[in-house]
Protein backbone atom coordinates (compact mmCIF):
# COMPACT_ATOMS: atom_id res chain seq x y z
CA UNK A 1 0.00 0.00 0.00
CA UNK A 2 2.96 2.32 0.74
CA UNK A 3 4.02 2.20 -2.93
CA UNK A 4 0.63 3.46 -4.08
CA UNK A 5 1.52 7.06 -3.31
CA UNK A 6 -0.91 9.41 -4.97
CA UNK A 7 0.01 12.41 -7.05
CA UNK A 8 -1.53 14.53 -4.34
CA UNK A 9 1.40 13.78 -2.05
CA UNK A 10 3.85 14.76 -4.76
CA UNK A 11 2.11 18.06 -5.38
CA UNK A 12 1.86 18.77 -1.69
CA UNK A 13 5.52 18.03 -1.11
CA UNK A 14 6.61 20.20 -4.02
CA UNK A 15 4.34 22.99 -2.84
CA UNK A 16 5.76 22.84 0.68
CA UNK A 17 9.37 22.75 -0.56
CA UNK A 18 10.11 23.47 -4.26
CA UNK A 19 13.72 22.35 -3.71
CA UNK A 20 12.33 18.81 -3.62
CA UNK A 21 12.00 19.08 -7.41
CA UNK A 22 15.76 19.08 -7.72
CA UNK A 23 15.96 16.19 -5.28
CA UNK A 24 13.45 14.25 -7.27
CA UNK A 25 15.33 14.97 -10.49
CA UNK A 26 18.58 13.55 -9.22
CA UNK A 27 16.89 10.80 -7.30
CA UNK A 28 15.02 9.59 -10.33
CA UNK A 29 18.35 8.98 -12.03
CA UNK A 30 19.77 6.93 -9.18
CA UNK A 31 16.88 5.27 -7.35
CA UNK A 32 13.37 4.15 -7.63
CA UNK A 33 10.76 6.94 -7.57
CA UNK A 34 8.53 4.99 -5.21
CA UNK A 35 11.34 4.77 -2.66
CA UNK A 36 11.91 8.53 -2.77
CA UNK A 37 8.26 9.25 -2.42
CA UNK A 38 7.95 6.75 0.40
CA UNK A 39 10.71 8.46 2.37
CA UNK A 40 9.20 11.88 1.76
CA UNK A 41 5.74 10.60 2.69
CA UNK A 42 7.08 9.18 5.94
CA UNK A 43 8.80 12.50 6.67
CA UNK A 44 5.55 14.36 5.98
CA UNK A 45 3.64 11.95 8.20
CA UNK A 46 6.11 12.55 11.03
CA UNK A 47 5.79 16.32 10.61
CA UNK A 48 2.02 16.09 10.62
CA UNK A 49 2.02 13.94 13.75
CA UNK A 50 4.38 16.38 15.46
CA UNK A 51 2.11 19.29 14.49
CA UNK A 52 -0.94 17.47 15.82
CA UNK A 53 0.85 16.72 19.08
CA UNK A 54 1.89 20.35 19.46
CA UNK A 55 -1.66 21.48 18.82
CA UNK A 56 -2.99 19.00 21.38
CA UNK A 57 -0.49 20.18 23.99
CA UNK A 58 -1.38 23.79 23.23
CA UNK A 59 -5.07 22.96 23.63
CA UNK A 60 -4.41 21.28 26.97
CA UNK A 61 -2.37 24.26 28.15
CA UNK A 62 -5.14 26.66 27.19
CA UNK A 63 -7.73 24.46 28.90
CA UNK A 64 -5.59 24.27 32.03
CA UNK A 65 -5.13 28.05 32.01
CA UNK A 66 -8.88 28.48 31.59
CA UNK A 67 -9.66 26.19 34.52
CA UNK A 68 -7.03 27.86 36.70
CA UNK A 69 -8.42 31.27 35.84
CA UNK A 70 -11.96 30.18 36.73
CA UNK A 71 -10.77 28.64 39.99
CA UNK A 72 -8.92 31.83 40.88
CA UNK A 73 -12.00 33.98 40.34
CA UNK A 74 -14.54 31.56 41.82
CA UNK A 75 -16.18 33.17 44.89
CA UNK A 76 -16.05 31.19 48.09
CA UNK A 77 -17.00 32.23 51.50
CA UNK A 78 -15.42 33.64 54.62
CA UNK A 79 -16.81 31.52 57.46
CA UNK A 80 -17.41 33.47 60.64
CA UNK A 81 -16.64 30.63 63.05
CA UNK A 82 -13.13 30.03 61.73
CA UNK A 83 -13.98 27.10 59.48
CA UNK A 84 -11.77 26.49 56.46
CA UNK A 85 -12.77 28.17 53.22
CA UNK A 86 -11.71 27.43 49.63
CA UNK A 87 -10.58 30.99 49.05
CA UNK A 88 -11.18 34.48 50.36
CA UNK A 89 -14.63 36.02 50.50
CA UNK A 90 -15.64 38.75 51.04
CA UNK A 91 -13.28 40.94 49.05
CA UNK A 92 -12.09 43.65 51.46
CA UNK A 93 -11.76 46.13 48.62
CA UNK A 94 -15.50 46.00 47.85
CA UNK A 95 -18.48 47.22 49.93
CA UNK A 96 -20.43 44.68 51.97
CA UNK A 97 -24.00 44.59 53.25
CA UNK A 98 -26.13 42.13 55.19
CA UNK A 99 -29.78 41.54 54.34
CA UNK A 100 -31.78 40.27 57.33
CA UNK A 101 -35.32 38.89 57.44
CA UNK A 102 -37.27 38.74 60.72
CA UNK A 103 -40.30 36.89 62.11
CA UNK A 104 -40.20 33.89 59.79
CA UNK A 105 -40.15 31.40 58.37
CA UNK A 106 -43.16 32.78 56.56
CA UNK A 107 -45.26 32.41 53.44
CA UNK A 108 -42.75 34.18 51.21
CA UNK A 109 -39.55 32.72 52.63
CA UNK A 110 -39.24 30.06 49.87
CA UNK A 111 -39.58 32.67 47.13
CA UNK A 112 -36.96 34.86 48.77
CA UNK A 113 -34.63 31.86 49.10
CA UNK A 114 -35.02 31.09 45.41
CA UNK A 115 -34.29 34.72 44.55
CA UNK A 116 -31.15 34.76 46.69
CA UNK A 117 -29.93 31.56 45.07
CA UNK A 118 -30.66 32.88 41.56
CA UNK A 119 -28.36 35.84 42.16
CA UNK A 120 -25.82 33.77 44.13
CA UNK A 121 -26.14 35.94 47.24
CA UNK A 122 -27.07 35.19 50.83
CA UNK A 123 -28.77 36.69 53.84
CA UNK A 124 -29.41 36.15 57.55
CA UNK A 125 -32.81 34.89 58.68
CA UNK A 126 -33.90 35.76 62.23
CA UNK A 127 -36.37 33.02 63.01
CA UNK A 128 -38.95 32.75 65.78
CA UNK A 129 -38.41 29.64 67.90
CA UNK A 130 -41.92 28.24 68.04
CA UNK A 131 -42.14 28.36 64.22
CA UNK A 132 -39.01 26.34 63.54
CA UNK A 133 -40.34 22.81 63.93
CA UNK A 134 -43.19 23.30 61.47
CA UNK A 135 -40.83 24.84 58.90
CA UNK A 136 -37.79 22.58 59.24
CA UNK A 137 -37.56 21.97 55.50
CA UNK A 138 -37.41 25.69 54.73
CA UNK A 139 -34.75 26.32 57.38
CA UNK A 140 -32.70 23.36 56.18
CA UNK A 141 -32.86 24.63 52.61
CA UNK A 142 -31.91 28.12 53.72
CA UNK A 143 -28.85 26.88 55.60
CA UNK A 144 -27.82 24.57 52.76
CA UNK A 145 -27.87 27.56 50.40
CA UNK A 146 -25.33 29.34 52.59
CA UNK A 147 -27.69 31.62 54.47
CA UNK A 148 -27.31 32.25 58.19
CA UNK A 149 -30.04 31.21 60.64
CA UNK A 150 -30.16 33.14 63.92
CA UNK A 151 -32.69 33.43 66.71
CA UNK A 152 -35.38 36.06 67.19
CA UNK A 153 -36.56 34.74 70.60
CA UNK A 154 -38.89 31.81 71.13
CA UNK A 155 -42.24 33.60 71.36
CA UNK A 156 -41.47 37.04 69.87
CA UNK A 157 -42.11 38.75 73.17
CA UNK A 158 -40.50 41.89 74.55
CA UNK A 159 -37.50 40.54 76.45
CA UNK A 160 -37.28 43.60 78.68
CA UNK A 161 -40.57 42.56 80.30
CA UNK A 162 -39.25 39.15 81.34
CA UNK A 163 -37.20 37.85 84.22
CA UNK A 164 -33.58 36.86 83.63
CA UNK A 165 -34.46 33.16 83.64
CA UNK A 166 -37.22 33.76 81.10
CA UNK A 167 -34.87 35.76 78.88
CA UNK A 168 -32.41 32.88 79.01
CA UNK A 169 -35.10 30.37 78.00
CA UNK A 170 -36.20 32.54 75.06
CA UNK A 171 -32.65 32.64 73.69
CA UNK A 172 -31.40 29.15 74.58
CA UNK A 173 -34.50 27.21 73.49
CA UNK A 174 -34.47 28.93 70.10
CA UNK A 175 -30.75 28.44 69.55
CA UNK A 176 -30.94 24.77 70.56
CA UNK A 177 -33.64 24.06 68.02
CA UNK A 178 -31.77 25.97 65.31
CA UNK A 179 -28.72 23.83 66.03
CA UNK A 180 -30.78 20.64 65.85
CA UNK A 181 -31.96 21.63 62.35
CA UNK A 182 -28.85 23.24 60.86
CA UNK A 183 -26.06 21.65 62.87
CA UNK A 184 -24.79 25.06 63.92
CA UNK A 185 -25.60 27.11 67.01
CA UNK A 186 -25.79 30.82 66.18
CA UNK A 187 -23.68 33.41 67.98
CA UNK A 188 -26.02 36.28 67.13
CA UNK A 189 -29.66 36.80 67.97
CA UNK A 190 -32.03 39.70 67.39
CA UNK A 191 -34.31 40.77 70.26
CA UNK A 192 -37.94 41.38 69.22
CA UNK A 193 -38.71 45.06 68.54
CA UNK A 194 -35.05 45.82 69.23
CA UNK A 195 -35.86 46.23 72.92
CA UNK A 196 -32.89 45.70 75.24
CA UNK A 197 -32.15 46.57 78.87
CA UNK A 198 -29.43 45.70 81.36
CA UNK A 199 -30.95 42.30 82.12
CA UNK A 200 -31.01 41.39 78.43
CA UNK A 201 -27.38 42.47 78.03
CA UNK A 202 -26.21 40.56 81.10
CA UNK A 203 -28.01 37.35 80.17
CA UNK A 204 -26.67 37.64 76.62
CA UNK A 205 -23.14 38.06 77.90
CA UNK A 206 -23.49 35.04 80.18
CA UNK A 207 -24.73 32.93 77.29
CA UNK A 208 -22.06 34.17 74.89
CA UNK A 209 -24.78 35.64 72.69
CA UNK A 210 -24.21 38.70 70.48
CA UNK A 211 -27.10 41.17 70.05
CA UNK A 212 -27.98 42.15 66.49
CA UNK A 213 -29.61 45.45 65.57
CA UNK A 214 -29.86 47.11 62.16
CA UNK A 215 -28.84 50.32 60.41
CA UNK A 216 -31.46 50.43 57.63
CA UNK A 217 -35.09 49.93 58.68
CA UNK A 218 -37.31 49.31 55.67
CA UNK A 219 -40.50 49.42 57.79
CA UNK A 220 -41.87 46.90 55.30
CA UNK A 221 -44.31 45.63 57.93
CA UNK A 222 -45.89 49.08 57.99
CA UNK A 223 -46.03 50.15 54.35
CA UNK A 224 -46.36 46.75 52.66
CA UNK A 225 -45.36 48.70 49.57
CA UNK A 226 -42.60 47.26 47.37
CA UNK A 227 -41.65 50.61 45.85
CA UNK A 228 -41.30 52.32 49.24
CA UNK A 229 -39.24 49.44 50.59
CA UNK A 230 -36.96 49.57 47.55
CA UNK A 231 -36.55 53.34 47.79
CA UNK A 232 -35.59 53.18 51.48
CA UNK A 233 -32.95 50.54 50.89
CA UNK A 234 -31.46 52.09 47.76
CA UNK A 235 -31.31 55.57 49.26
CA UNK A 236 -29.96 54.61 52.71
CA UNK A 237 -27.66 51.66 52.05
CA UNK A 238 -23.94 52.08 52.74
CA UNK A 239 -20.93 49.87 53.05
CA UNK A 240 -21.47 47.88 56.25
CA UNK A 241 -25.25 48.27 56.38
CA UNK A 242 -27.47 45.72 58.12
CA UNK A 243 -30.86 45.92 56.41
CA UNK A 244 -34.00 44.98 58.34
CA UNK A 245 -36.79 43.25 56.39
CA UNK A 246 -39.47 40.63 57.07
CA UNK A 247 -40.05 37.51 54.98
CA UNK A 248 -43.81 37.64 55.65
CA UNK A 249 -45.02 39.94 52.88
CA UNK A 250 -45.38 39.70 49.11
CA UNK A 251 -44.33 43.35 48.90
CA UNK A 252 -40.99 42.57 50.54
CA UNK A 253 -40.35 39.78 48.06
CA UNK A 254 -41.21 42.11 45.18
CA UNK A 255 -38.88 44.76 46.59
CA UNK A 256 -36.04 42.23 46.70
CA UNK A 257 -36.52 41.54 43.00
CA UNK A 258 -35.58 45.17 42.39
CA UNK A 259 -33.08 45.75 45.17
CA UNK A 260 -30.82 42.72 44.84
CA UNK A 261 -29.79 43.14 41.18
CA UNK A 262 -29.47 46.91 41.64
CA UNK A 263 -27.13 46.56 44.61
CA UNK A 264 -25.10 43.92 42.77
CA UNK A 265 -24.79 46.40 39.90
CA UNK A 266 -23.51 48.99 42.39
CA UNK A 267 -20.80 46.57 43.46
CA UNK A 268 -22.10 45.45 46.85
CA UNK A 269 -21.28 42.03 48.26
CA UNK A 270 -24.12 40.29 50.10
CA UNK A 271 -22.79 38.60 53.22
CA UNK A 272 -24.25 37.16 56.40
CA UNK A 273 -24.33 39.17 59.60
CA UNK A 274 -21.54 37.06 61.12
CA UNK A 275 -19.38 37.57 58.06
CA UNK A 276 -20.02 41.32 58.01
CA UNK A 277 -19.25 41.91 61.69
CA UNK A 278 -16.44 39.41 62.16
CA UNK A 279 -14.69 40.28 58.92
CA UNK A 280 -14.66 44.01 59.60
CA UNK A 281 -14.36 44.13 63.39
CA UNK A 282 -12.96 40.81 64.44
CA UNK A 283 -14.80 38.41 66.75
CA UNK A 284 -18.07 39.94 67.96
CA UNK A 285 -18.39 40.43 71.72
CA UNK A 286 -21.13 38.69 73.71
CA UNK A 287 -23.70 41.02 75.22
CA UNK A 288 -22.75 43.86 72.88
CA UNK A 289 -25.14 45.46 70.35
CA UNK A 290 -24.13 45.58 66.67
CA UNK A 291 -25.89 47.83 64.17
CA UNK A 292 -23.53 47.21 61.26
CA UNK A 293 -20.01 48.34 60.50
CA UNK A 294 -20.46 51.90 59.23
Amino acid sequence: MKKNISAVFICLLLFLNPSHLEVYGSALEETDLSQVLLEEAELLQALLEEAELSQALLGEAELSENITSKEETKPTYYLAKGQAAENTFPDPSKPMIALTFDDGPGKYTPQILDLLKRYDVRASFCVVGYMIESHRDIIEKSAENGNEIIGHSWSHTNLTKLSRSQIKDEIVDTNSLIESVTGSCPNFYRPPFGDVNDNVRKVSEELGAVILYWSVDTRDWQSKDAQKVSEIILSEVKDGSVILCHDLYASTYEAMRTVIPELIERGYQFVTVSELINFNRGTAEAGKLYYGTQ
